[in-house]
């Protein structure tokens, strides 16, 4: 059997694949529509060298550069525990911070990212995650005995927190059900075209089996000549 036969017996069988189809189509609908919306906010954040020291004194920008400073304050922001507590208090779902890559010689930047179920709860997230970058910068130097007058500074690169509205895994769901639902209607297609088939040829046979038995059969020549057999003659 090839593809052609395959259409050949979808068409002649259409009372089965279509109504399957209409139900996968239904099917769809409704998985994309279940599919809750996602809103991710986001906004980025500068780090800079004290503004009264411009960095000198700074131990871990005078090793590293602002970039380290970045670096641990992303690291300390994506922690479990800082983490778990912008999550809890607002009631985001997630919460993400990264360095952004910036051409060189310009100062490093930091990507604040948080997730929830409506759009103020993911705003809210990453205003408090504004709030923490400060807070986790200045204890990651207060730490490393770095002087508060030398203390790298966070500013503000990105206003109104940018909002996206996401269904993740929404298209590929749509996608696996409809591949699927139409696996089944060609298969069940087929398989209804070929019982059918079989069915009609069984039926076929046996009305030709019926047909012969009720044949009568043609007169042997001994009774078309009254019991005597052509030349044969009595003694």
């Amino acid at each position: 059997m090839d593809l052609f036969d395959v259409a050949r017996a979808c068409r002649r069988r259409w009372y089965v694949t279509v109504p399957l189809m209409v139900l996968t189509l239904a099917l769809a609908g409704a998985a994309y529509l279940a599919v809750p919306t996602v809103y991710r906010a986001s906004t980025v954040v500068g780090l800079a060298p004290s503004p009264v020291s411009g960095g000198e004194g700074n131990g871990i920008i005078n090793n590293g550069g602002t970039i380290m400073l970045a670096n641990l304050t992303a690291a300390g922001l994506s922690s479990p525990t800082v983490a778990r507590e912008i999550e809890d208090s607002t009631g985001a779902t997630d919460f993400a911070a990264a360095v952004v890559a910036v051409p060189g010689g310009q100062m490093p930047m930091v990507n604040l990212v948080a997730s929830a179920h409506d759009r103020d709860t993911a705003e809210s997230a990453v205003t408090m995650s504004q709030r923490l970058a400060k807070d986790e910068l200045n204890r990651i130097q207060a730490n490393a005995g770095i002087p508060e007058r030398a203390y790298g500074v966070i500013y503000q690169v990105s206003g109104t927190p940018v909002i996206d509205v996401l269904r993740p895994g929404r298209m590929k769901l749509v996608a696996g059900i409809v591949g699927l639902g139409l696996i089944i209607s060609v298969l069940a297609g087929v398989y209804w075209d070929l019982r059918r088939t079989r069915s009609q040829l069984r039926d076929q046979g046996e009305g030709d089996r019926l047909t012969d038995a009720d044949t009568p059969e043609p007169p042997s020549p001994a009774d078309a000549d009254g019991g005597e057999v052509p030349g044969r003659h009595r003694g």
